[in-house]
């Protein structure tokens, strides 16, 4: 070959490598991040099993029946599976467990060797190669020795005067040793009080024949009310103790969630819900103020939204008339980071505040699923796993992406939440159960916000 032809090829390479170089480099700053949300949704980023607590039943002095369901094997066989249990909250493997055979289904425990009239609180779980999943906690209390135990049955919610929401405490007494149900307190040396942390109970336990049915005389109860609640939500809990001869034989406490409301400074109101040791807000946030009054800016055109480095947000699609009510705003990071955003006495949450919440929930490969809102009325079907069980109702606001130029994305698809920790947020999706905790490095984006209570 000749020698034109050898510099021929060498010239030619060399063009290619500087042409491959320069558009390496020339990409936009935004193509070197995380690409368009919705393609997490094909990513099995986190194959942990889906595994469901079934409630306890058969509970005596010393054992109980428990279970579980392992929904998913979470892209790896289920080597390992039953529920683990303990005195304090939020059991793991290294407690107390049994275990009860491999791969999905459903399955059931026998817990035994418990303490006499003591309260375990139980969680099932699931292990592949990825490492162990939970589901929700659930507890019981063993039956005390002296006979007797309190079941509790859930009464009407009807509506009284006085104003206040009626929440009646029904309960039905077991003779443990015969298996039978006391129909009269006096004749058994048998008694029955109780306290609340709020409120006040409206008289002493009587029978309640109503609200066991069929002219059942077993049932036994009392009505407490509870004031409107115009205020935060909290938790109320009634500890109900019943005596025989004047000693405790048996004690039930009740914990009902009062669900509240909060008022931001454009006169929004929102719904709010007591998750654990946390209140949050049950709506996305929607105001157009900072709560010192400030006006946040509403950015409409896209070039201007994708430059913007002070604070903004925007109605999905600009559309407030469609989207304000049920899906509320998306604020760019810059309107987070002011910490002005939520109504006084509240903020928005930071990752170890998500963490919390969803660790709460039987952690992130089945959180999701108790987070969102339930049913395709908001969410695009199939709406995986969605139970709502903590009464989060998380909507999906979707995004204001700045890879499409400002463009909006994934709205009834995906929920993505800011946290006020840099590059953190958390994202839910319509076909999975999960929740993602991810990071976006750049304040542009357009994401949801919830608060939570100082």
């Amino acid at each position: 070959m000749t020698k034109e032809y050898f510099n021929f090829v060498n010239n030619f390479k060399l063009i290619a490598t500087l042409s491959l170089l320069i558009i390496l480099f020339s990409c936009d700053k935004y193509d070197l991040i995380r690409t368009n949300p919705l393609d997490y949704k094909s990513k099995n980023y986190n194959p942990l099993p889906e595994v469901t607590t079934t409630p306890a039943t058969d509970i005596s002095i010393n054992s109980a029946s428990m279970g579980g369901n392992v929904i998913s094997h979470g892209g790896a066989t289920v080597t390992a599976r039953g529920v683990c249990w303990n005195t304090s909250q939020n059991p793991n493997i290294s407690d107390n467990k049994t275990s009860d055979g491999t791969g999905t289904g459903s399955f059931t425990s026998l817990i035994t060797g418990l303490t006499v009239n003591t309260t375990y609180y139980v969680r099932a779980y699931a292990t592949n190669s990825a490492g162990t999943a939970y589901g929700i906690q659930v507890s019981f209390t063993t039956l005390n020795s002296k006979g007797y135990q309190l079941e509790y049955i859930s009464g009407n919610n009807q509506t009284y005067n006085g104003g206040g929401i009626p929440l009646p405490m029904v309960f039905k007494i077991k003779n443990v040793n015969d298996n039978v149900y006391i129909t009269d307190l006096g004749a058994a040396n048998l008694s029955i009080n109780s306290t609340a942390s709020i409120g006040y109970q409206d008289a002493e336990f009587n029978n309640l024949q109503d609200y066991c049915g069929n002219g059942d005389n077993a049932c036994y109860g009392a009505y407490y009310y509870v004031e409107p609640n115009t205020g935060p939500a909290y938790l109320l809990t009634i500890t109900v103790t019943l005596k025989k001869d004047n000693q405790n034989v048996s004690v039930f406490t009740i914990t009902e969630n009062i669900t509240g409301t909060l008022v931001d400074i454009d006169g929004n109101v929102y719904n709010t819900v007591t998750i654990g040791t946390q209140v949050w807000m049950k709506e996305n946030l929607k105001t157009t103020k900072f709560n010192d009054g400030t006006i946040i800016p509403n950015i409409t055109d896209s070039t201007a939204w994708i430059n913007l480095t002070t604070p903004g947000y925007s109605w999905y699609d600009n559309d407030v008339t469609s989207y304000k009510n049920i899906y509320g705003a998306l604020y760019n990071g810059y309107a987070v980071n002011t910490n002005k955003l939520c109504p006084t006495g509240w903020h928005v949450p930071s990752d170890a505040e998500w963490t919390v919440l969803t660790t709460y929930l039987g952690g992130e490969s089945i959180a999701g699923g108790s987070l969102k809102e339930t049913g395709t009325a908001h969410w695009l079907s199939p709406n995986t796993g969605a139970t709502n069980q903590s009464g989060f109702t998380a909507l999906p606001g979707g995004t204001r992406y700045i890879n499409g130029g400002g463009s909006f994305y994934s709205i009834y698809i995906n929920a993505i939440f800011w946290s006020a920790t840099a590059n953190y947020t958390r994202s839910l999706y319509n076909d999975k159960s999960d929740i993602w905790r991810g990071g976006f490095s750049y304040q542009e984006y357009g994401f949801s916000v919830r608060c939570t209570k100082d």
